[in-house]
């Protein structure tokens, strides 16, 4: 429901993005010259979470089984 009403309030997928020294490698350590596959990884999280992969919104099919119509149908016409 919070994800339904921020995408209503105008997020989108392009607004989930980490901070761009999360996304460069460490020059030392144990993860040195490592970079997460962040849109791996987002992909798999909206799937699990039964979001659309584009517009970062919660599916049709998601809403309504969670017992959602009302909310489909303003997200999703």
């Amino acid at each position: 429901m919070k994800r339904a009403v921020n995408n209503k309030l105008g997020l989108t997928a392009a607004n989930d993005k980490l901070p761009k020294a999360l996304l460069e490698p460490l020059p030392i350590g144990g993860t040195e010259g490592y970079v997460p596959d962040i849109q791996g990884m987002l992909s798999a999280y909206y799937a699990a979470r039964g979001w659309d992969e584009k517009t970062g919104c919660p599916t049709e099919e998601k809403l309504l089984a969670l017992g959602l119509e009302d909310v489909a149908t303003d997200l999703w016409g």
